[in-house]
């Protein structure tokens, strides 16, 4: 059922990013005929919104099973979101010249209509009644509009006081705004972030070749069928509910365990496109989900380098002793990323990847039919788009709301002219 919802939502290229009223032929022959079946899967889709371990618990009472398919996914994801990402896995499409190209791509456009992009730059703070930004360098940019696409939580941590409507608005429509403001900002804090990802790229000396006999470039396996269960998460909450009595062996046996029995995505590029590798040579890139409040309390213990070093040997002795026999004697060199890299790197709150966790209500919108609202934010002149714009998010939702940002965007400015 959920697969057919998604195989539904997938049908057609996205009609966000076409104009069927200017196509009459894809209006009468593809959009009309697919429209019927994708209202319904957006107004089913909004009732089946319980996490997916539920589903899975009212389907089977096999409790290794539904830990094993549960844990490809975020705690307390949707079921529809998670039983439907089954259908859209096997509809990746994988960029020639390895996912680096989209940016590529990207600044080519953008510089080529006049765009600037600043690298290494960091914004600092947000005056929203001139509407200015300033960044890290103290360079200040004026903006008639700003599109915020990184953590929400940061946005308003940014701005300066008081923050309200532009000088031409009157005292009380600024102390509206500004309730508004504070509310929303409140929303935002009271929502923990969702999980992020420990990753480590492997440069092997074996040629893609010895790989795709055994999987195909982009896939998700589970060592073990035993899965992690409630048994891990208790051992976790634990873990940081007395991390000052808990000895570095004691969490090292857990994360031993964690890596034994979790789920782990990994990715060939070599398989994709063979221009990716040197020849004789292939690169792995293995992640898995790792809890970033965890490795910040390891951080400010001192030992986060220790624990880090530990994750990967330990995720390399898990697939060496499954998948992959005589791994690690074939490796060249290894990259780790951690959720510290993440927080480091873009801002991201606990290192999430794709915004807010799902065990909560969250404070954006979370259904098909509330997608149009995700631009919209308390503050004038300020739009959202991106990860924490909608729940659940990924790769997907961020162009898409990106999209309706810019027409959101483009329109406001049309009515100040």
């Amino acid at each position: 059922r959920y697969t057919r919802m998604a195989a539904t939502l997938n049908a057609m290229p996205n009609p966000f990013f076409r104009n069927p009223l200017k196509e009459p032929r894809y209006l009468i022959t593809r959009f009309l005929p697919w429209l019927p079946g994708f209202l319904s899967v957006v107004l089913r889709s909004s009732r089946r919104t319980r996490p997916v371990e539920a589903v899975l618990a009212d389907i089977t009472n096999n409790q290794p099973l539904i830990d094993m398919i549960s844990q490809h996914f975020f705690k307390g994801t949707p079921a529809n979101f998670a039983l439907g990402y089954f259908a859209n896995f096997q509809d990746y499409l994988y960029p020639q010249g390895g996912t680096g190209s989209i940016p590529q791509a990207l600044t080519q456009y953008i510089t080529a209509k006049g765009g600037r992009i600043l690298t290494n730059t960091k914004a600092v703070t947000i005056d929203a009644r001139q509407q200015i930004l300033t960044d890290d360098q103290g360079t200040k940019h004026p903006y008639d509009a700003l599109l915020w696409t990184a953590d929400l939580k940061s946005l308003y941590r940014q701005l300066t006081s008081p923050p309200g409507s532009p000088p031409r608005q009157t005292a009380p429509r600024q102390d509206k705004i500004q309730d508004k403001i504070q509310k929303e900002a409140a929303s935002y804090t009271a929502v923990p972030a969702g999980e992020s990802v420990f990753t480590i790229f492997l440069a092997v000396d074996s040629p893609p070749e010895s790989f795709s006999q055994i999987s195909h470039g982009h896939f998700i396996y589970t060592p073990k069928t035993q899965g992690l269960g409630s048994t891990h998460r208790q051992r976790l909450a634990n873990i940081k509910a007395r991390f000052a009595a808990t000895s570095k062996n004691e969490l090292l046996a857990w994360l031993r365990d964690f890596c034994a029995l979790n789920a782990y995505e990994i990715s060939i590029p070599a398989l994709k496109d063979p221009s990716l590798a040197p020849p004789g040579k292939t690169g792995l890139v293995i992640s898995l989900l790792m809890d970033g409040e965890l490795c910040t309390m390891i951080d400010k213990a001192g030992w986060f380098a220790e624990f880090k070093k530990a994750a990967a040997d330990y995720m390399i002795e898990t697939l060496e002793a499954s998948i992959y026999p005589g791994l690690a004697q074939k490796i060249i060199f290894r990259q780790t990323a951690t959720p510290l890299t993440i927080m480091e790197r873009f801002a991201s709150d606990n290192g999430a990847i794709t915004g807010w966790s799902l065990e909560a209500p969250p404070p954006v919108p979370a259904t098909l039919a509330g997608i149009m609202n995700t631009p919209k934010t308390a503050i004038p002149a300020v739009y959202k788009a991106g990860q924490w714009a909608y729940s659940p998010s990924g790769v997907p939702i961020a162009i898409l709301t990106g999209r309706i940002a810019a027409w959101a965007i483009r329109s406001a400015l049309k009515k100040r002219t």
